[in-house]
């Protein structure tokens, strides 16, 4: 029998994979696990790689947004409490537990692949997105996915492994030296990227150009961001934008739409929709209101 806490982990995991047929992923998003001895363990930075999602992730656009409803997947999971289930737009479920050091979240650890419940008419639609017959998506999705006969079970099994992790990170004597480097690295790339973004929010950037620029992966930015700024990029990108038609507005007589691609927005009626929604009143409106 192996003995300490990561070979305790280990062979729980183990367990659950080879046992109950789970598949473990560690999201580590602040790359604080890769830097210790958890390292070793195979599951770390597995992704979804079942044949649906990869089906599904050949679209362009549909995988594009796997990557961007990301942000919004972390945000519903700290939001909960103890373990979560998360079901994707097109159908995959997985139950997720964040680890924390103190108030830090270090990483989150989630049983993946499950078959969620969609309507009828989202399947039909993303089978025709990547090509198949209705009858043949339906069958690969049946065939790649697992059924969560016991729900308890397994969001038992995962609470568990949560545990384990989070008693493994709080008593792990580097953790917190490694959290100061990681806060410190946070602090450098969000204010390089908030730089960035002010200088050029006027073109038409995404949060891959900043994430470019700063020379770090799109989906790391974001999750600094989230952690540092509590929004993600493409909202940092935004406020830069309305608080520059904001002073369009008030200081000169351009119109709505001038203002509106001068402030990096792709049209006048979808700065006027973000514009109101931020600020309870139209363009114009706000015009009026300040010039009173």
């Amino acid at each position: 029998m192996k003995t300490g806490t990561l070979e305790i982990i280990r062979d729980y995991i183990d367990l659950l994979e080879n046992q109950l047929g789970l598949d473990i992923v560690i999201y580590d998003e602040c790359r604080l696990l890769s830097k210790t001895t958890l390292s070793s363990l195979r599951q770390t930075g597995k992704w979804h790689t079942n044949p649906y999602c990869l089906k599904i992730k050949e679209n362009k656009k549909l995988h594009k947004r796997c990557v961007n409803l990301k942000e919004d997947f972390v945000n519903k999971v700290l939001s909960g409490e103890g373990v979560v289930k998360s079901t994707c737009f097109c159908g995959v479920s997985e139950y997720v537990m964040p680890i924390k050091c103190g108030d830090r979240l270090v990483c989150m650890v989630s049983a993946v692949g499950f078959l969620g419940n969609l309507h009828e008419c989202t399947y039909m639609a993303l089978s025709r997105r990547i090509g198949l017959s209705y009858k043949r998506f339906m069958a690969l999705r049946d065939s790649a996915l697992l059924k969560a006969d016991n729900e308890e079970t397994v969001m038992t099994a995962i609470k568990i492994l949560g545990n384990m992790l989070e008693r493994y990170v709080t008593l792990e004597s580097e953790i917190p030296d490694l959290l100061d480097t990681v806060r410190r690295e946070a602090n450098d790339y969000v204010l390089k990227a908030c730089d960035y973004i002010a200088k050029s929010f006027e073109s038409p950037i995404t949060a891959r150009d900043v994430a470019k620029h700063c020379h770090i992966s799109e989906s790391y930015l974001k999750h600094l961001f989230s952690v540092v700024t509590g929004h993600g990029v493409a909202e940092e990108i935004r406020i830069c934008r309305l608080n520059y038609s904001k002073e369009l507005l008030c200081t000169t007589e351009y119109s709505v739409r001038y203002i509106s691609f001068a402030s990096g927005f792709s049209s006048a009626d979808y700065f006027s929709t973000v514009f109101k929604k931020q600020f309870e009143m139209s363009p114009l409106q706000y015009r009026k209101h300040k010039r009173v």
